[in-house]
């Protein structure tokens, strides 16, 4: 038993070595289960949003998955809203991305929105815009973004979440020891 140990902590001694981490495979997983599911909903176009969203918000721990998931759909719908709006007063593609990133950006930046926010508010504005003759492109946008994130968030729960209880605890342990230290 014990040799099987020390194997099994050698090949992942070595799968860290060369950039395989459960971070690596969870991002990984996550992207292919999303794309298979939105392409369950949408078999006649590819669904590179939901594996997008999954790949840009899986993160080491799960509250920070969930901070960035909700960034990212608050910045989504944010910027799919005010594409709608510009795209249906302006026709030139070129004024209507300046406007749509330009009030989009201003707007969120105005309110003191998280800059993971800001940034999708222009990106999603862009999107949306290119891809306006698309018919409901803007929420299917959405709708695939919601996808990806609960996908990648699902699979950062129950892959090996992350538990930094322990190294909490430890740090606290050496403030209050230093603390002590200064108070003797």
């Amino acid at each position: 038993m014990h040799k099987t140990a020390t194997i099994y902590q050698s090949f992942i001694t070595f799968l860290h070595k060369i950039g395989f981490s459960m971070l690596v495979f969870k991002t990984a997983l996550a992207a292919a289960i999303s794309w298979w599911i939105a392409l369950l909903f949408t078999p006649e176009y590819p669904p590179y949003l939901a594996p997008i969203a999954a790949v840009l918000i899986v993160n080491i721990t799960v509250a920070s998955t969930l901070i960035k998931a909700f960034y990212r759909i608050v910045g989504v719908i944010y910027g799919v809203l005010i594409n709608l709006l510009i795209g249906s007063l302006v026709s030139n593609s070129t004024i209507a991305i300046f406007l749509s990133v330009l009030l989009g950006t201003a707007l969120t930046s105005a309110f003191r929105l998280n800059n993971q926010i800001v940034s999708q508010v222009g990106v999603s504005a862009v999107m949306a815009l290119a891809f306006l003759k698309t018919p409901y492109y803007g929420w299917g946008r959405i709708a695939e973004t919601i996808l990806g994130c609960l996908v990648a968030i699902l699979v950062n729960v129950v892959i090996a979440p992350s538990n930094n209880l322990p190294k909490a605890a430890r740090s606290i342990r050496k403030l209050s020891e230093i603390s002590s230290n200064q108070i003797h």
